[in-house]
């Protein structure tokens, strides 16, 4: 398992499932998107509607300066989103070896993100609405889940 972890090569020699590489497709895409979106990068989208609408944060009641610092903050996520999706663009696409890390890194970014949540959580903010982000993020976690063991499991 760790060999398929941490490949001795970087090659396009691939040992999991098909499915676990057909899975990883649009997991990849979803994860780009929400990073351009998150970074402001999509004209259509803009950072404020993510803010409020996915993630459900009520931005309007926040200070102007308040606001401005949010949204920073969440371009700067937006950014690593949008590199974090090139590395696993980069390796579905040339070093197919990388699937099964790069299906651990993005499962260690679910899980760490979620983590802090829970670590960081105060009563004092609170969402607004019912927020998709979360139903999103429980769908990518287990997208996530099924397609790291896929890759991993030995296709014989």
């Amino acid at each position: 398992m760790l060999a398929r972890l941490f490949p001795k090569q970087f090659d396009n020699e691939y040992r999991g499932y098909v499915a676990a590489l057909i899975l990883f497709a649009p997991i990849v895409l979803m994860k780009l998107a929400i990073g351009i979106n998150t970074t402001g990068l999509n004209p259509w989208v803009p950072v404020q509607r993510v803010i409020t609408g996915a993630d459900g944060i009520p931005l309007d009641t926040f200070s102007p300066a308040a606001q401005e610092i949010v949204v920073r903050l969440f371009a700067y996520w937006g950014l690593t989103q949008v590199l974090l999706s090139a590395l696993c663009l980069l390796a579905l696409v040339r070093y197919r070896a990388l699937v099964p890390l790069m299906y651990l890194v993005l499962l260690a970014d679910q899980l760490g993100r979620k983590g802090l949540a829970l670590l960081h959580t105060t009563e004092a903010v609170t969402s607004v609405g019912t927020p998709i982000g979360s139903a999103i993020n429980l769908g990518l976690l287990t997208a996530l889940l099924i397609g790291f063991v896929l890759s991993l499991a030995d296709r014989r």
